[in-house]
């Protein structure tokens, strides 16, 4: 089955690979803004995503805080994110692995609580910025369509279905009986994960840090996105811009190849073409972020941990003699 697995993402890496350069084969011109990028605009670009990683690392280490009940130093969980990433950039599984591994030894974080604070982030994270999505639309440009749907309704159905996920989950675990030991104690953890990520929400003060640390990261990617676009010279307006980065971060939740390279830049794509852009700027621009953020991730990883970070073959090594 693994083998399986392994051939089917090979394949659909390779197919998105083949028509994105089969696209650009037939849509040359589209490629060659990419070097009239401004330099400026890359340096703007460069400072502000640097100080997204510091707010989103910030922010989820306020929902672990909630979840562990653990308050780490920043810096010191801070270096644990970016190794994490670094990893990720050579092996997809290893910076998960090495993150729940490292926050056990540093912080005594369980996996358990790792698991339930990873699940909250990213179910509040898609949740917030399809509900801040909404607000800006209703707000700027109600009448802004996603195809032939009125975005507004869209958003608003998507937020509907990502609400009631946990709930529905909850509901068929605590129904579902079980005999065997193996199962009864995975259902138990997933129970507490989803009991967890339900129970947390109901603080009020901790759920108004969450939302203001997290729209603060929404404006600082939206940004990044808006002058990307811009620099391609695609005039989105702000309501475009924050359905496009909404439902991206949803397209991109899933990891199908690694990395996500090709899906990542077909999603770019299609969305862009569906807010006024082309498909060829969304896989431009989806590039352009993949190339400056991996510059970025390295630099950071390796001012944090050293040259001796790139060995990665004794890293991995050493993750499994860990996890064994």
């Amino acid at each position: 089955m693994d083998k399986v697995k392994k051939i089917l993402k090979l394949v659909i890496l390779l197919l998105c690979i083949v028509y994105i350069i089969k696209y650009f084969y037939s849509n040359w011109d589209s490629l060659r803004v990419t070097f009239k990028i401004s330099r400026i605009a890359i340096a703007f670009i460069l400072v502000v995503s640097v100080t997204s990683l510091l707010t989103i690392a910030y922010r989820f280490k306020i929902i672990m805080h909630k979840c562990s009940s653990i308050n780490p130093p920043f810096w010191k969980w801070f270096r644990v994110i970016m190794m994490a990433k670094f990893y990720n950039l050579f092996f997809a599984p290893s910076g998960n692995i090495y993150r729940a591994i490292e926050l056990k030894r540093k912080f005594n974080i369980s996996y358990t609580d790792y698991v339930s604070a990873s699940v909250s982030f990213t179910w509040m994270d898609l949740i917030l910025d399809l509900i801040f999505s909404e607000i800006v639309i209703l707000s700027v440009k109600p009448d802004l369509m996603f195809g032939n749907v009125k975005a507004s309704q869209f958003v608003v159905l998507l937020v509907a279905i990502f609400i009631c996920l946990p709930i529905l989950a909850n509901f068929l675990l605590k129904k579902i009986p079980l005999r065997a030991a193996a199962l009864v104690w995975v259902k138990s953890k997933l129970s507490e994960v989803m009991s967890a990520t339900l129970n947390n929400i109901r603080d009020t003060s901790y759920l108004c840090k969450v939302i203001i640390w997290g729209i603060l990261f929404t404006i600082q990617t939206v940004t990044v996105y808006y002058l990307l676009f811009d620099s391609f010279q695609i005039k989105l307006d702000i309501p475009s811009i924050f359905l496009f980065y909404s439902l991206l971060k949803i397209s991109t939740a899933f990891i199908i190849t690694p990395g996500n390279i090709g899906i990542q830049e077909i999603a770019f794509g299609f969305l862009s073409s569906q807010i006024g852009g082309s498909m060829a700027t969304g896989i431009l621009v989806s590039t352009v972020c993949r190339v400056l953020g991996t510059a970025i991730i390295i630099i950071i990883a390796v001012i944090m941990g050293g040259t001796g970070l790139i060995q990665t073959k004794n890293i991995i090594s050493e993750m499994k003699n860990d996890k064994a």
